[in-house]
């Protein structure tokens, strides 16, 4: 049995991407660098080099990508597009030439959503493993994934769908995926064999999302942020998924029928529509949109809110569900698979669609502080399931695993 493993992790979302992709790779290293055993070997490849990740027997190999080239509509954007993929081939073959050198016994590719497929590149490569976290566009109905997206991208769904069914359904080695309801999926929508597929759950970084007192919470949030008023919390970056007008539709009810005294705090960016949708409801300065708030301030609004709705109509984990729950923040959230799967029985569930519904179980919640309570002390017994010491050891086990199975 191998007590050895160098694996080579491609690592270009710390440098090229932003929000929940930029902090799962930003974690996934981190906490593998922490709690990597003797005889595992990490080669970063990314497009930026920086200091702190090097020591031992973690190596950081910078590669730049080609500049972002990719404005001017339609017509203008697409040839800008094949020039930069042609650029990028090039690139992705300059490292498959420095894996091959390098001896690597098994090249990570982390940061594969929406059914995206490896680079058309690494057909060169035999040892290649993913994180693919889900494929939203092919269980979604294409009126509510593809909503305000453009041709290209609907495009490049329906290119990466054709790569893994002709080329990567047999060529990578392994998939690790987020929840046993991605997993299903992924199997379904692919054709691959589910034993070719491990259950890996999303992590949080419990030394920032913590448990805070509420009152220093609410004192924190008044100060920085102008909101003194006892509320309710929607944290998401816009999609049609998220189903954001729900949470509005809801919220009218709300103060419509039970006249409750609570703010609605949406954070994260949401198009401009929504606040005209608050606006014509009649519920301007009743929802706070805040925009981007910084991730050391989140669990500043989890502590702070009297709970966290998230009502979404597909995800693969939901990972605004795990922040919540590791903060001890009680959660509403919907009937879709994987949002049952991470909260377990530590949240109320209800069905998405019916925003009726959904306002009952918020006005129940809003009545009844001991199940609060309650549901505070689940969230934060289910939340220890996703500690990121665990999810990193489960990936360094899995690593060692496959190693031994080359």
């Amino acid at each position: 049995m191998a007590d050895t493993a160098r694996v080579a992790i491609l690592a270009d979302a710390l440098d090229y991407s932003e929000g929940s992709a930029k902090m799962f790779i930003t974690n996934l290293l981190k906490f593998l660098v922490q709690n990597k055993p003797r005889g595992l070997e990490i080669i970063i490849i990314r497009g930026k080099k920086s200091s702190g990740w090097e020591k031992g027997d973690v190596i950081e190999i910078a590669i730049p990508r080609p500049s972002k080239a990719f404005r001017g509509g339609y017509l203008a954007s697409a040839p800008c597009y094949l020039r930069k993929q042609v650029l990028m081939y090039f690139r992705d073959r300059r490292i498959i030439d420095i894996i091959r050198r390098m001896d690597v016994d098994l090249v990570h590719i982390p940061n594969l959503g929406g059914a995206q497929a490896p680079p058309i590149a690494y057909l060169y490569l035999n040892n290649i493993i993913v994180t693919l976290h889900g494929v939203s566009p092919l269980v979604l109905p294409p009126s509510i994934h593809y909503r305000g997206m453009s041709i290209l991208k609907y495009l490049l769904v329906k290119y990466d769908v054709l790569k893994w069914k002709a080329f990567f359904r047999r060529k990578v080695r392994h998939i690790i995926t987020v929840s046993y309801s991605a997993k299903r999926n992924i199997s379904k929508y692919l054709k691959i064999p589910p034993e070719r597929i491990t259950v890996i759950y999303n992590g949080v970084d419990n030394r920032i999302f913590r448990p805070i007192e509420k009152e220093k919470a609410r004192s924190y949030i008044s100060k920085k942020y102008g909101i003194a008023h006892k509320f309710i919390l929607h944290v998401s970056a816009y999609q049609p998924k998220k189903n954001v007008e729900n949470i509005i539709r809801a919220f009218y009810i709300l103060k419509k029928k039970y006249h409750a005294d609570v703010k609605l705090v949406i954070v994260g960016k949401q198009p401009d529509r929504l606040r005209k949708m608050a606006q014509n409801l009649g519920l301007t300065g009743e929802i706070i949109f805040t925009g981007f708030v910084p991730t050391q301030d989140l669990p500043f609004f989890y502590s702070a809110a009297l709970f966290f709705v998230f009502p979404s109509l597909h995800e693969s984990s939901g990972l605004p569900l795990i922040e919540a729950m590791t903060t001890g923040c009680p959660v509403i959230t919907s009937t879709a698979p994987a949002c049952m799967e991470t909260v377990g029985d530590a949240g109320i569930v209800v069905d998405p669609k019916n925003y009726q519904k959904l306002a009952e179980a918020i006005w129940t919640l809003i009545c009844d502080s001991s199940l609060r309570e309650k549901l505070s002390h689940k969230s934060l017994e289910r939340a220890k399931i996703f500690s990121w010491d665990i999810v990193a050891k489960k990936y360094i086990d899995l690593y060692f695993k496959l190693v031994n199975q080359l």
